[in-house]
């Protein structure tokens, strides 16, 4: 040490050595876990209970089948959407050949049918990030929101099955909201990218909207 050296206060959690709001603000989050579809749910046009709802489902906390059977509770043996597996989230939004039927159906509609889940998709998070690596801007955040709103829908109908006694009926979720919405994301024998980007932003948002008025 040397006294005639003025002490010097070095801040380092930033290059500069200097102690901003922003280095401060970043320092609280490391070692933080991030939580990768942080933006696919909340930063979508969806309901917030909706949202909410793919929160339980990215962290794997809806009581399907296979939950209830862990502890002990009653439960159905099998799917009651397709009657073929053992129940999961993941088997319901992507894996069930019911679900894949829905999601085709609604994916058509708005022209991004090549998106669809296939049977080799068994995982309803993996299957929803390359979606939203699909698109970019308002479309992406229009593709977002319509991913949620279509696992919601499948999400009612099956608990409208185990609750109601209702019988399983593609036609009747797609026909419930999204078969009054027209227009589709992506227009007939065109791609994704060759839509302007002002065409992109003048109507998802209020398709959106058309499809909560519907659904909810």
């Amino acid at each position: 040490m040397n006294k005639n050296i003025p002490d010097k206060h070095i801040w380092r959690f930033s290059s500069s050595g200097q102690c901003t709001a922003k280095s401060a603000y970043d320092t609280l989050f490391q070692g933080a876990i991030s939580f990768e579809p942080f933006e696919r749910i909340w930063k979508s046009w969806a309901p917030p209970k909706c949202r909410f709802f793919m929160w339980l489902v990215a962290h794997n906390r809806c009581w399907t089948a296979d939950k209830l059977a862990r502890r002990g509770l009653p439960h159905p043996e099998q799917c009651l959407l397709c009657d073929q597996h053992e129940e999961n989230i993941h088997h319901l939004l992507v894996g069930c050949v019911f679900s894949r039927d829905f999601w085709f159906s609604l994916l058509s509609h708005f022209g991004v049918a090549s998106l669809a889940p296939q049977p080799s998709d068994q995982s309803f998070d993996e299957w929803w990030r390359k979606v939203d690596l699909a698109a970019s801007g308002d479309l992406r955040k229009g593709l977002n929101s319509l991913v949620i709103l279509g696992a919601w829908s499948i999400w009612r109908h099956r608990n409208d099955c185990v609750f109601n006694g209702a019988t399983p009926n593609v036609i009747m979720i797609y026909d419930a909201g999204f078969g009054k919405v027209r227009g589709p994301l992506v227009e007939p024998g065109r791609s994704q990218g060759d839509l302007p980007a002002h065409c992109r932003r003048s109507s998802l948002k209020d398709r959106c909207s058309c499809w909560v008025v519907f659904l909810f």
